[in-house]
This record gives structure tokens, sequence and C-alpha cells, in this order.
């Protein structure tokens, strides 16, 4: 395809302009996220280290519980239990009527029965599979199926043994199956490793995340819409793709084995794309495509760039992507020149964000490495 002209020209530049104003304000957009995110791991931070400082001076675990530990702290029942031992871990002082998560599980499946049926409940594991089924969440569950078997007199740490309780049966019960509370503690944890820039980590988390996610997804997914099950993640599940592609090129340079299972993770996004949603593609393809490169499986990135840039010929992620993954350390001078001349094709159109993927300087550098050495390393992808 060459120039556009006319009416043709016109249109392009008007959809451009359009175009370009939608990019700038998703980037707004995505920027008041990433500050929002930060500014909440802050007060997490710091109102978890007042906590620990003197974690007990406005809870009290005899009349509150885990109830009250979770009130305080504004977390889930699961979170108390496993904080309560942190807590512990840390010299404070818990006291024993308060069932902490390690203190549950220190007893046997068949302990745990038999101090259920003496606070008047019936466990029956397939009752149990059959209401987890519908629920898919440990804790409502429990409070479906367990607590209102509990005399109304029951005492709030009764109510948090049997919530615990269901809790480790589900672990044992159904060892293979995630849950809902699952889902979300292995989110938070990939979250937090990349806010601490471990993106190793992250991605690791967020592998598991997926394999649970993955069979509870609509067949399609919209841009910037909440799956029902991340309600509690109070975040466009398009910001969790966004990010997870991100920790996942910068993981691969030094653990390459992440490459594959994270390209195919957005091959299975890509999948689901709504189809008047491009900005997946504009935003995901390109990543995908650098893992690929980078497991090995340079044919199929090629493939995947030529066929977005055949999609989006008016889009500079298709020529930058494949530019910079042709001109690796090792590139040859024939190498650089397909990079230069994809580049020059890409400013000859011209693609209408030139200036946001900073191709005349990447044109300069392509020039001034073939001129000065063939085994210059001119831009990243």
């Amino acid at each position: 395809m060459g120039r556009l002209t006319g009416k043709d020209a016109m249109r392009h530049k008007n959809t451009s302009a359009r175009r370009a104003k939608k990019k700038h304000q998703k980037a707004l957009k995505r920027a008041q996220q990433l500050t929002h995110r930060r500014q909440e791991l802050a007060r997490h931070v710091v109102k978890a280290a007042a906590h620990l400082h003197s974690p007990l001076s406005r809870w009290s675990p005899q009349a509150d519980g885990l109830e009250g530990l979770a009130r305080q702290g504004k977390m889930t029942p699961f979170e108390a239990a496993s904080w309560a031992d942190e807590l512990a871990g840390r010299g404070e002082h818990i006291p024993k009527e308060v069932w902490t998560m390690s203190r549950v599980q220190a007893l046997s499946a068949e302990e745990l029965i038999v101090r259920l049926a003496g606070l008047g409940i019936s466990t029956f594991e397939d009752a149990f599979r059959e209401q987890f089924s519908q629920a898919w969440s440990i804790w409502e569950t429990a409070e479906r199926l367990w607590l209102p078997q509990l005399q109304p007199q029951a005492t709030v740490h009764e109510r948090d043994f049997v919530r615990v309780a269901a809790c480790v049966l589900h672990g044992r019960w159904m060892q293979d199956t995630p849950s809902h509370e699952a889902l979300l503690s292995t989110f938070f944890e990939g979250l937090a490793a990349l806010e601490n820039s471990e993106d190793r980590r992250a991605v690791e988390r967020w592998l598991s995340f997926w394999r649970m996610l993955r069979p509870r997804l609509p067949t399609r997914i919209r841009h910037d819409d909440l799956i029902s099950e991340l309600q509690n993640m109070r975040e466009p599940f398009f910001s969790w793709a966004l990010d997870f592609a991100t920790a996942a090129r910068n993981a691969v340079r030094e653990q390459p084995e992440l490459a594959a299972p994270a390209a195919e993770v957005l091959g299975e996004l890509l999948s689901r794309l709504a189809p008047e949603d491009e900005h997946w593609e504009l935003d995901l393809v390109g990543d995908r495509a650098c893992l690929l490169d980078a497991a090995g499986r340079r044919d199929e990135a090629e493939q995947l760039l030529r066929w977005l840039r055949e999609k989006y010929p008016h889009q500079s992620v298709g020529y930058a992507v494949q530019a910079g993954l042709w001109s690796h350390k090792e590139a040859n001078p024939e190498q650089l020149q397909r990079a230069l001349q994809l580049l020059e094709e890409a400013a000859a159109r011209p693609v209408l964000d030139g200036q946001h993927w900073e191709l005349d300087s990447r044109v300069q550098q392509l020039r001034r490495a073939l001129q000065e050495s063939p085994r210059s390393a001119p831009i990243p992808p």
C-alpha cells in the first residue's frame, strides 16, 4: 500500500487525530491507575507497619476474634487468619482461643470434623463439594452451608473456627480445585512482586493465576471490563494483561524458559478478544511476538508481526517491533538493512504514531550502526 490521497488521506488524517486523542486519554488513564495502585500499596505498607509495631493496640483478640482483625485491617477473614500467624511469628502474643490458620492446619481432618460436630455442624464432603461448585468460594460455602447450623449464642471464635476449618478442609478434600480466595491471593502476590520489581516472581504467580482463571472467563472479553470473578481486584482486566506482558518481557531476559508459557497466555487472551477492541491487538500482539522470539520461535514471531502490519498498516507497532527483533546484538549487516528498510517503509506510509515510537531516531541509529559497525546493537525492540 502506498501513500493515501484525496478523500482517503483526509479520512485517515481525521482518524489519526481521533486515535491520537484516544491513545493520549488511554495513556493518562493508565498512568492514573498505576499511580493509584502505588498509593494504595504505600498505604497498605504503612498500615501494616503500624499494626506490626503495635498490632494489638485496637484489636482485642478475646472479644473480637478474627472477625475483628479482618474489620480493623479491612481484609477478608482468610487474610486475617494468615496475618494472625504472621503477628505470632513476630513475637506478638496471640491467645490460644484465636484460631489462626496454622492452628487449624495442625489438626487432622478427623479432628476438624469432630470439633465441627461438637458445634452442631454436619460435615459431609459431598455436600461441601456440591455447595462449593455453586459458590466457588470457600468462605461463601461456609456461610451458606455450615454457619447457619451454629447456635445463635455461638462465640466469635467458634464462627472463626468454622470458616478457617472450611478453608483447611477444602485444601484436603479438593486439593486440585482452586477457589476464589486462592485466585485473588495469587493475583495480589503477583502484583506485590511487580511493585517490588520482581518480574520473574510476578510472572510465575500470574501464570498460576491464569491457570485458575482461564476456565471461568467468558467467551469474549471486552476492553476495560471487570470479570465477575475478579471484582475484588478493582482493576480493569485489560490492565492486568498489560502488566503481565510487561513483566514477562522483562523476566525472560534472565529466565528465557518463561517466554513460551507467557506467550501462550497472551495468545489465549487474544483469542478471546472482543472484535471491536483493537487495542488488545495493538498492545499485546507485539508483546507476544517478542516472547515468541525469546522462546526461539522466530518464524512464528515474524508471521505474527507481518499479520499485524497487514491489518494495521498505519500503526507503528508491527514495524518497530520487527525492526527491533532484527537489530539484536548479533545482527549482521543484512539484518540491520532489513530493519532499516522496514522502518523507512513505516515512515513513508506514513504511520499515525511514528513520533510516539520515535521512528526518526530509530532510523538514524540504524543508519549509524550500518556505517560504523555491523555488530552494533542500535535499538531494542
